[in-house]
């Protein structure tokens, strides 16, 4: 194998650099006309439920966008092409000639068997598909399980789980069962952008294509975490020097892992002179895993549920979520009032009431944390972010940390949490 010296990886390096601050250049010759960066839909903040509510409007054959199942057919003829998750069958539940009419109901938050709510159910009188729309939240206990065991004793003749979301489903959601494994199809985030942009081109309404496309590239970029430049050139001076590429890959996944150490450090030795052990940090060492959390639990009255930050995505390290966990010890009485009270520190959270709310970071209330600092994280790019995570101190992401944790624990010392 050769060897592949420093100044081959600077000099690629280099020419990356040179071509970024070219196309800088034109882009901001050209800013005013192309307007690359113009993205509304995140100016509405969405949440899980508002996302399933677009998908469940753009399925729904009856609704406004008049486009009938351009969206639906379009979305059909992709997961039944899909292998499912089972390891003892390649082969997709659905048959080849399935597809969904101008009849199918469309349905948002189903009740199941138990307790639960379907996030997206589309069905007519022989055929139902689930969307488990997951794009921040973890698994819920038999998640899947009740909802195909739901499935099947409504006696569907043809029936299709689909988790959408960047990763499968854990064992704890399908509880391990051989035919909701053999129903279950993942679907990630960035694919079912694509399926809407491939029926958006097909829309007679431009109205209706324009929102589409928003919608989609929202999907791709915010959720699944595209890179908003797919540049051909770029990919093409990759090629040509693999083995430099393989060295600056393999050395910024090692910058991620010391830079996450480095600001779980600076917390944890905060967190000690701040609280003397009333409120105790802790994190997981896993960089690479999906939820890399770390997280704060008090201490003075053996509460059974603690504060988590977590990354949202396993490559990328600026987006940040904060909410509550629970170690299974609290009960629905107690959930009711945390997350009420949560709620009036913080205004309403990003989930729906029936979870434990959590937060985008710069979404809570702006007496939160200083006007300075409200916006930090949305404002970040990959250097600013890494810059502060390295930083001794833990730069201003560890100041937005502490005036969370600060708040909390005067809600606590107060009597309201």
């Amino acid at each position: 194998m050769p060897i592949t010296t420093n100044i081959e990886v600077q000099n690629l390096l280099k020419e990356i650099a040179v071509y970024l601050n070219a196309k800088k250049l034109v882009k901001s010759n050209y800013e005013s006309r192309l307007a690359d960066d113009f993205s509304p839909i995140e100016l509405l903040s969405l949440n899980e439920l508002d996302i399933s509510k677009i998908l469940a409007y753009l399925f729904d054959p009856k609704a406004s966008h008049a486009q009938g199942t351009l969206f639906l057919d379009e979305f059909c003829n992709t997961v039944r092409k899909l292998s499912p998750i089972s390891e003892a069958s390649e082969s997709n539940p659905l048959p080849e000639s399935f597809r969904l009419t101008s009849d199918t109901m469309v349905s948002t938050e189903v009740a199941d068997s138990k307790s639960g709510r379907m996030d997206i159910l589309l069905w007519d009188s022989k055929n139902a598909l689930c969307i488990e729309n997951k794009p921040w939240a973890s698994d819920q206990d038999k998640q899947l399980f009740r909802y195909g065991e739901t499935l099947q004793q409504q006696g569907f003749q043809n029936w299709l789980l689909i988790y959408l979301c960047d990763h499968e489903p854990t064992e704890y959601s399908t509880y391990k069962d051989e035919e909701i494994l053999k129903h279950t199809v993942q679907l990630s985030f960035s694919l079912m952008g694509t399926i809407l942009l491939v029926a958006a081109h097909k829309a007679q309404a431009l109205n209706v294509r324009y929102f589409v496309e928003i919608f989609a590239k929202y999907l791709k970029q915010n959720i699944a975490g595209e890179s908003k430049m797919t540049d051909d050139q770029i990919e093409q001076l990759i090629k040509e020097n693999i083995n430099s590429a393989k060295v600056i890959s393999e050395a910024y996944e090692k910058l991620s892992k010391n830079s996450w150490n480095n600001f779980c450090a600076a917390l944890q030795d905060q967190c000690q002179q701040k609280y003397k052990g009333s409120v105790v940090f802790e994190k997981r060492d896993d960089i690479h895993t999906l939820r890399t959390r770390c997280h704060f639990m008090f201490k003075p009255t053996n509460r059974n549920w603690y504060i988590s930050f977590e990354k949202s995505h396993p490559s990328r390290l600026r987006d940040f979520y904060w909410g509550i966990n629970v170690n299974g010890q609290v009960n629905e009485t107690e959930r009711a009032h945390i997350t009420s009270a949560m709620n009036k520190l913080f205004k309403a959270s990003d989930t729906p009431e029936r979870w434990w709310p959590w937060w985008v970071w710069g979404r809570e209330a702006t007496e939160t944390v200083p006007t300075d600092l409200a916006f930090f994280p949305l404002n970040l790019d990959e250097q600013k972010w890494m810059d502060a995570m390295s930083s001794q101190d833990g730069g201003e992401l560890a100041k937005i940390v502490w005036c969370i944790i600060d708040r909390i624990m005067q809600a606590i010392e107060a009597g309201k949490l």
